[in-house]
Parts: C-alpha cells; sequence; structure tokens
C-alpha cells in the first residue's frame, strides 16, 4: 500500500494546501492522471510521490482527516513533463494561484508527457526594438538547423495568420507560432523563444491564473536555460529600464503637436488637421483619422488651459464619480475625495467640461466639410463582426475612399499599408485615467500608429505638454527619464512590485469593513514596515460592477524577499481577488 501525494485539478484556494494524500496498492509515475474523491465529487489529479504506506503510519494515525483510496488510474504514464511542472509550480507561487488551476491549463491539449531531449542550451536574454514586422531570422534559422524548437509568441490570434504566412518558408514542426497559451505546450528541445510586441496588453491573462506572458516566458527560457529575445516598437518602461541602452526606432515623418486650447471656437477636428485633410485628398492620397475611446467623461477639465484636477498626494487625475446629489472627484489611490470644481483652480475660467469626444459628433462633422469624399468609418459600434471590419479596411485601401475614422479596434489588423496623412483626433480621455501606466500606454498608442504615416503625423490635444505627447518632438529617451524619474519618486515598478487586491459585496459599507480589516491583518503582519506600502482601500475605478460594489488595496512591495510576499498573500481570504503585477491598478 503506498500513501501518494497529488496535486487535484481543482481549484483550491491559495493558502490552503495544493497537495493532498491518498491510498493506492499500485506503484504510479510522477507525472501520471488518477481520479480522486474530493469532498463531495470525483476529479482529476497528477500524482507527484509516493511513499511506503507502513513507513508513514505514525504520520497517518495523526492526520486530522481520513485519508482515502485513489478511485481510478486514468493514465499511468506521465501526461505532464518535467519542465512543465517547474514552471506550473512557478507560476502558482508568484501568481498566488490555486496549483491545480494551473495544471489544468497544461493538461488542455496535452499528448503523453515524452523525457525532454538533452540539448546544449544556455540562457540569454536579448531585447530588440523593431517595427510591427521585425522578427530575427539569424536566429530561429540557427535554433533550427540544431533540431531546437523555437516558440514565436504573438498578443493576439489574429496575428498568428500573419506570422504564419511570414514565416511559412522555414516549414518546420519546431516552429511553434501561438498566443500566450502556447507557453504551456509540452516541449522536448525548446532552444529559442521570440515575443513580439512586448508590451501588448492581451499578454496578461484576466482570468485566474492571472500570469504575464513576458515574465512567463522569461521562466520557462531559463527553465530550459533557452535563448529569450523581446521585440517591441515600443518597449515597457520595465524593458527599457532594464535594457539600460537599446536604439530606439525613429521616423521621417513630419510631426505636428496641435494645441486644441487654441482653437476657438472648439470643433472635433482643428483648421491645421483640416487643411491636411484637403490637401492630401488633392493629391488622391489617404487619410487615417484615429479616436481614442476607451475611458469616457473621467474627469474634469478646463477648456480655456487645459487645467485638469489632480491629487494633492499622488499627482494623479481624479476620477468623476456621478452620484445622485453630489458629484463627487476622487482619488484611486489614496481614496481622497473632493467635490467637483466650479472654476478652473489656474486661469479662473467656469470652461470646464467632462473628457470624452463621440465619434459619431466626428463623423457628421467630417461629412459636412468634405461632401464630395468618401468617408468610411470602423468601429466597434458600427462595424460590430470581423467581416464587416476587414471589408471596410479592404475598401479603404483600395482606393475607394480617400478618408477612414477609426479607433483602436484597427490595430487588430496591423500592420497595414503606410498612409500619407494620420490624424490623432483626440487620446486625451485615456490621459485623463488615474492610473500610473497611462501614459506609457499613450505613448505606445502613437508610436504604433506613426509607423503607420508615410508623410505627416498630425496629433490634436488639451495636453500639449504631457509626455505621452511631447515626446512626439523631443524624443522617446526623454520620455523613459522623466517616466522613470517619476516611477522612482513614488516607488513604482520598475523601483517595486505590486499586487493589486480586490474584493466585492453587494453592500456598499461591507465592502469598505471588510477591505480595512484585511488593509489591519496585513499591516500586524508586516515586521518591517519600509519594505512595502500599502494603498487604500479606495473604490475601484468602476465601483459597483452587477450589483456588486468594489474595494481596491494596492500593495508596493520594495523588497525582492519572496517570504515577505508570501507573508502578506497568506492574510489575504479566498473571498477576494489577487492580480500579482496588475495591468492597471484602478
Amino acid at each position: 500500500m503506498y500513501l501518494t501525494k497529488v496535486a487535484p485539478l481543482s481549484r483550491i484556494p491559495r493558502p490552503s494546501p495544493q497537495f493532498l494524500a491518498y491510498f493506492t496498492k499500485e506503484k504510479l509515475k510522477r507525472g501520471s492522471l488518477v481520479l480522486v474523491p474530493l469532498r463531495k465529487k470525483k476529479v482529476k489529479a497528477i500524482v507527484f510521490s509516493q511513499t511506503n504506506a507502513i513507513e508513514k503510519k505514525i504520520d497517518i494515525k495523526k492526520a486530522s482527516y481520513e485519508i482515502k483510496p485513489i478511485i481510478k488510474i486514468l493514465k499511468k504514464n506521465p501526461v505532464i513533463n518535467e519542465n512543465q511542472i517547474k514552471l506550473a509550480k512557478w507560476i502558482a507561487d508568484y501568481y498566488w494561484a490555486s496549483f491545480g488551476k494551473v495544471l489544468s491549463i497544461f493538461l488542455r491539449n496535452s499528448k503523453e508527457a515524452k523525457e525532454q531531449k538533452t540539448i546544449k542550451n544556455s540562457f540569454e536574454k536579448k531585447i530588440v526594438i523593431g517595427n510591427f514586422e521585425y522578427f530575427p531570422k539569424k536566429e530561429i534559422e540557427v535554433a533550427l538547423s540544431q533540431k531546437k524548437e523555437v516558440l514565436f509568441l504573438v498578443p493576439e490570434k489574429k496575428k498568428e495568420k500573419f506570422w504564419k504566412e511570414k514565416l511559412k518558408k522555414y516549414n518546420s514542426p519546431n516552429l511553434i507560432i501561438g498566443t500566450r497559451a502556447s507557453l504551456f505546450k509540452p516541449f522536448e528541445s525548446l532552444g529559442l523563444i521570440v515575443l513580439t510586441q512586448e508590451g501588448n496588453k492581451s499578454y496578461k491573462s484576466q482570468m485566474e491564473p492571472k500570469y504575464n506572458a513576458k515574465k512567463t516566458a522569461e521562466e520557462l527560457a531559463k527553465i530550459w536555460q533557452a535563448k529569450i529575445i523581446i521585440t517591441s516598437s515600443f518597449p515597457s518602461v520595465e524593458t527599457y529600464y532594464e535594457a539600460k541602452k537599446i536604439a530606439l526606432l525613429k521616423n521621417k515623418a513630419e510631426k505636428i503637436i496641435v494645441d486644441m486650447r487654441k482653437i476657438k471656437p472648439w470643433q472635433p477636428i482643428s483648421p491645421p488637421l483640416l487643411k491636411n485633410i484637403k490637401e492630401t485628398g488633392k493629391r488622391n492620397k489617404k487619410t487615417i483619422l484615429f479616436l481614442q475611446r476607451r475611458g469616457e467623461a473621467t474627469t474634469f477639465f478646463c477648456k480655456d488651459c487645459g487645467w485638469i484636477q489632480k491629487c494633492q498626494d499622488c499627482e494623479v487625475p481624479m476620477t468623476y464619480h456621478k452620484k445622485e446629489k453630489n458629484p463627487s472627484l476622487v482619488c484611486h489611490y489614496c481614496a481622497k475625495e473632493i467635490q467637483t470644481p466650479r472654476l478652473c483652480k489656474e486661469c479662473k475660467s467656469w470652461n470646464l467640461d467632462l473628457l470624452g469626444s463621440g465619434i459619431e459628433k466626428t463623423e457628421k462633422f467630417l461629412q459636412k466639410n468634405f461632401k464630395k469624399e468618401k468617408i468610411l468609418r470602423m468601429d466597434s459600434d458600427k462595424t460590430k463582426t470581423e467581416k464587416e471590419q476587414k471589408s471596410i479596411l479592404e475598401k479603404f485601401l483600395k482606393k475607394d475612399a480617400g478618408i477612414l475614422l477609426t479607433t483602436s479596434i484597427i490595430f487588430k489588423y496591423f500592420p497595414i499599408k503606410k498612409t500619407a496623412l494620420l490624424g490623432i483626433i483626440s487620446i486625451d480621455s485615456l490621459l485623463s485615467q488615474p492610473d500610473f501606466k497611462t501614459e506609457e500606454e499613450c505613448a505606445r498608442i502613437t508610436q504604433e500608429l506613426l509607423l503607420c504615416c508615410k508623410e505627416k503625423f498630425i496629433l490634436q490635444t488639451f495636453f500639449p505638454d504631457a509626455k505621452a505627447v511631447s515626446w512626439i518632438k523631443k524624443g522617446k529617451e526623454l520620455f523613459y527619464k522623466k517616466t522613470l524619474k517619476e516611477r522612482k519618486r513614488f516607488f513604482y515598478p520598475p523601483f517595486s512590485s505590486l499586487i493589486k487586491l480586490s474584493f466585492g459585496h453587494k453592500r456598499k459599507n461591507t465592502a469598505k469593513e471588510e477591505a480595512y480589516i484585511l488593509k489591519e491583518k496585513i499591516e500586524q503582519k508586516i515586521k518591517d514596515k519600509k519594505e512595502i506600502e500599502i494603498i487604500g482601500p479606495a473604490p475601484a475605478f468602476i465601483e459597483k460592477i452587477r450589483g456588486s460594489y468594489q474595494q481596491n488595496i494596492i500593495i508596493k512591495l520594495k523588497t525582492k524577499d519572496k517570504k515577505v510576499k508570501m507573508n502578506i498573500l497568506a492574510q489575504v481570504p479566498p473571498s477576494w481577488r489577487v492580480d500579482v503585477d496588475p495591468e492597471r491598478i484602478i
């Protein structure tokens, strides 16, 4: 009789034990698949180790629960290999996820696991700045010639088709092109990982386990002692800091920033942009007009001078909360709440408004000013299906129209043929969002659009001095330098690591009370107060979701000591959601 330690492929919340013990008469291999009783259900489980029951007789008698027998052996041979187990364990620990839940992801498309091939590798990390179509030809060819597997990661499913076509000349089963789920494949001889478009938000999973594909790919490369090449047109601030010195992409297009504070009376498209659209059309060349739709009416700003209400303590825009009687502005970093201003604090103007510009209003303005020009619009409201979106894009590129009005939906179809003029009508609604990554996200959007521009690039904004805007003229190096200085001052990544704890309840006061109880528990467990900083509790950016009031606690870890992190997370009840290295903290 053997005492068998298994990991059930079921969500067992942390910090509860992730391994359970069962009896069986059969000798089983590590990684084999069995069926076990768990509570009142039968669940699949992965075998990890076995010991003779006689040797553990005393421990068995002392056990606080009845040890039950394994119901059935489903696969005698391993269904998961050792390197997969190592990666699963790292994901579960780093992202504080259920180990069984992580293992279940590895087994979705698994076959019988094979003893990986012994290959000569050494871990190496390289960061390359390149446009959408760049890929490291030499490194891929060398790895394939050595019979090594190459994992080519893309951020979205739609990008797979493009890269499969571009890389079809290699025609090798060892070249795996896929999204973040490809990280969990049962590799046999992994020698190279290529991660494209680093910084793309799709690399971060929004479901448990909330892993980041970039960080996970780096860990996979370390496990295999493989080479990893990270490519991007605009690397994340953390990656830039890590790389120290990298050559950034240049663009020859003429760049113009239009200060919308000076446009009187205000109109969706400024006279300078309007003039250039007309001139481009006269030359039978094309114009793309981009409107950022994310972040509707987040805060007040002054139309006369561009002033925006920021939290005095946190230096981030405060968020507009519409209430039945008294609307207010709330800081989602420190929970400070103030009344909505009636006057601009800079120029004392009454001309205050909410940020956000509608695409319908812009389309009507274009139709009024370009009656003879065919204008196409591509966004999630007008073109709901992929078929409709592709049809619009094809019509535009085939000279059926000279102007395309679009939103961030266009990024799904990059790379596309460069156009003569590219105008950004507004990204101000995104710029006003109170998140430490907001300016980085805006800068990346402008860079990606700039790569589609051949001759002239025009950006309209009420915030011409924002880093995400001014870099276009002053250069990316200054953007990174300023951003790193700010992040160092406020202890944001790469100078700390973040943990976002979220809780929801149908009663607003209960949600708030539970959040303060957890904060107190964490504070009591901290030995060195300098190691961490706790922000909040504060209402989530969208405070009420499906009848549930949301509260967030943000933890800044200034230490790399894993024990400190584990000690904090061990205090978090199962009813809370844990997000390590969150993309957004609001």
